[in-house]
């Protein structure tokens, strides 16, 4: 004869949990783009003035602050900071200027004629007026 076994439950289940309710989209607007490079250490006042020469081609974006390990190093970095090679540089567009991510392509192209081609980027957004990214050290 098969073995009967006693499927009552030891304890109660446990609630069902209600169904999600979906969200009003945020508002999302395009403050700018973190761009990662890849270049031997250098004087980061040297690197910025690169940076800053080839962004020239893209209307809109401006170098905001370049960091090095999280350690801001451009502008007024310290010295004495260790540099090693592997470059965040942050490009924000004016308040009042309305910038798209079709303008990354761009500057992207003008950093690798400038021979300074990137490795990663994050596009920096805000939802709803709020920041959704990091501030810089410094900012």
């Amino acid at each position: 004869m098969p073995q009967q076994f006693d499927l009552r439950l030891s304890a109660p289940l446990p609630p069902i949990p209600p169904v999600p309710v979906r969200q009003t989209p945020s508002v999302k607007t395009m403050d700018g783009v973190d761009i990662f490079l890849h270049a031997r250490p250098a004087d980061p006042d040297a690197l910025a003035q690169h940076l800053i020469a080839a962004a020239t081609a893209v209307p809109g974006l401006s170098l905001s602050v370049i960091t090095n390990r999280g350690v801001k190093v451009w502008p007024e970095g310290k010295a004495e900071t260790f540099c090693t090679d592997h470059w965040r540089c942050r490009f924000l567009a004016a308040p009042e200027v309305t910038v798209s991510p079709a303008l990354v392509p761009g500057l992207l192209t003008a950093l690798a004629r400038a021979g300074l081609p990137a490795i990663k980027m994050e596009m920096l957004f805000r939802f709803d007026g709020q920041p959704g990214y990091s501030a810089a050290q410094g900012q």
